[in-house]
């Protein structure tokens, strides 16, 4: 499947030094994927390793790029949901 990338995903890609080669890896090939609980209802967490790709379906588009911080038990922890939620007020312009 082919997606289209928001400014902003663009933007957290070079930040955070993700190659397209990484890019490519973690949409095709992800650990594990898992419904979003911050951004929109169609957007899904596409997970490789130490990064993290948000995904609209609906719209075939990568939103934005995270970092994995996941608790040693697995669990997305305070950190990682803090983080999601500041990057969502930076996406909306809030």
């Amino acid at each position: 499947m082919e997606f289209t990338f928001s400014h902003h995903a663009l933007e957290r890609i070079l930040d955070m030094a993700l190659t397209a080669d990484d890019v490519k890896l973690i949409l095709n090939n992800p650990e594990r994927t898992s419904p979003s609980r911050l951004y929109d209802d169609d957007c899904t967490y596409y997970i490789r390793g130490k990064a993290v790709l948000v995904v609209s379906f609906t719209e075939k588009r990568v939103v934005t790029a995270l970092w994995n911080r996941r608790d040693a038990d697995g669990k997305m922890g305070e950190r990682f949901t803090r983080d999601l939620e500041e990057d969502l007020k930076r996406t909306r312009g809030e």
